[in-house]
């Protein structure tokens, strides 16, 4: 198993598209499987903040690129250090996801 594996299963920094790092993750992790592990970080970098009453649940889902290009600008600024940065509409796309699978 890659670092970049092990980095984004454990919650570390998850590359953003466009670089080496994020093509390797994807590759070895599948899209599917690095979509599941990015809403597990953010629900993990969330856990302890009360951003859930709050937020509107009448959104329609995001698709697939803008999943993608949320998560690749929540991240890049997490890991260029502004960790207290929230997506709203992102986090409660993933609840609702979540939500539905359960």
């Amino acid at each position: 198993m890659s670092q970049v594996t092990l980095a984004i299963r454990s919650g570390e920094q998850l590359p953003s598209a466009k670089t080496a790092c994020y093509d390797e993750a994807v590759q070895s992790l599948g899209l599917e499987a690095w979509l599941e592990a990015a809403e597990n970080t953010v629900l993990v970098r969330l856990k302890n903040r009360r951003v859930t009453a709050g937020l509107a649940r009448h959104y329609p889902p995001l698709s697939l690129p803008e999943r993608l290009q949320r998560f690749n600008e929540l991240f890049r600024l997490w890991n260029s250090g502004c960790g207290y940065a929230i997506d709203e509409r992102l986090f409660a796309d993933i609840l609702a996801r979540r939500r539905a699978k359960a």
